[in-house]
């Protein structure tokens, strides 16, 4: 199926790539098949918010699904539980020495930018 779906990713059907990402996503529940559904729907797209919201709660630990959710959600009150959704995905993996210093900076100055950017960025 992983071969498939990067012949499809490869040649520009993307219409059978949705396919393949959202069957990988909704029948094997496999976090790569749901990050590469997200990420090839368009904001604008009518179930775009209720497919983020629904794979956010699918896999609380995917960084890319997470920031789609926090962007969903930039202008809402409840914005710092998605920010916390957000940080709480970086950091899944506490045991993962392979990330290193450089990614708990990457991630810090992440951070920094999501709590002091204005507003409708």
């Amino acid at each position: 199926m992983d071969v498939l779906a990067f012949l499809y990713s490869a040649t520009n059907q993307s219409d059978k790539l949705k396919e393949i990402d959202k069957y990988g996503w909704k029948k094997l529940k496999l976090q790569n098949y749901a990050e590469s559904y997200i990420m090839g729907m368009q904001s604008t797209d009518a179930e775009y918010q209720s497919m983020v919201e629904q794979a956010a709660k699918d896999f609380p630990n995917s960084v890319i699904i997470q920031k789609a959710n926090l962007m969903l959600h930039s202008q809402s009150a409840d914005r710092p539980n998605y920010l916390l959704k957000y940080v709480a995905a970086q950091f899944a993996d506490v045991k993962n020495h392979l990330l290193g210093p450089y990614r708990l900076n990457d991630y810090m100055a992440s951070l920094e930018y999501e709590i002091n950017k204005p507003k409708g960025d």
